[in-house]
């Protein structure tokens, strides 16, 4: 605390803030940040994947395809992960994009099945714009139900020291109803 205090002092005393939001959060705050943006009872549908910088290019393509969304309630997410997480190596632990400094994807948000079709496309259509400024790597907790490709992608190639993992303590997969790595045969 001190140390972020300290840091943070000049930028502090130096620019007039609008709102300063900067300080300690626990973890149930933290966890729950979101819960606005994702009321109950609402339909969602999103695709993620890591670019390793915003480049102009990314920006220029976001500026002109945003504009279809069909929904005031959808927006894009670009949420920073670099930093920390690229100092372990990543077959220290099973997390292994951590080349990527943003996890970003578009979150299409509505209520009528109706309109089930138009708010998936516009999700897949802003993830494939997107497509070319991404690693090919994705944050398993991002997934939706999207085959074990995408899983791959999650883990690289930490998948076969997971799947003999799987194998030693999960033999039958029993904890299957995830992300699910196969036991390795």
């Amino acid at each position: 605390m001190e140390d972020g205090q300290r840091v943070l002092g000049p930028l502090r005393k130096g620019l007039p803030a609008v709102a300063d939001q900067i300080g300690p959060v626990s973890y149930v705050q933290l966890q729950k940040a979101g819960d606005a943006s994702f009321p109950r009872g609402h339909r969602f549908y999103w695709k993620a994947h890591f670019p390793r910088q915003i480049s102009d290019g990314a920006i220029d393509t976001l500026l002109d395809r945003f504009p279809t969304v069909p929904s005031p309630r959808s927006f894009f997410v670009f949420q920073q992960v670099g930093g920390v997480i690229s100092w372990v190596s990543p077959s220290a632990t099973a997390y292994m994009n951590r080349d990527a400094a943003y996890d970003c994807f578009p979150v299409s948000i509505w209520t009528d099945p109706a309109g089930d079709e138009a708010y998936i496309a516009w999700g897949r259509e802003m993830y494939a714009a997107m497509r070319s400024f991404a690693t090919g790597g994705v944050y398993v907790n991002n997934l939706g139900d999207e085959g074990e490709d995408r899983v791959k992608a999650a883990y690289g190639e930490n998948c076969d020291r997971l799947a003999a993992l799987k194998r030693k303590h999960d033999p039958d997969n029993l904890l299957r109803l995830n992300q699910n790595i196969r036991p390795a045969s």
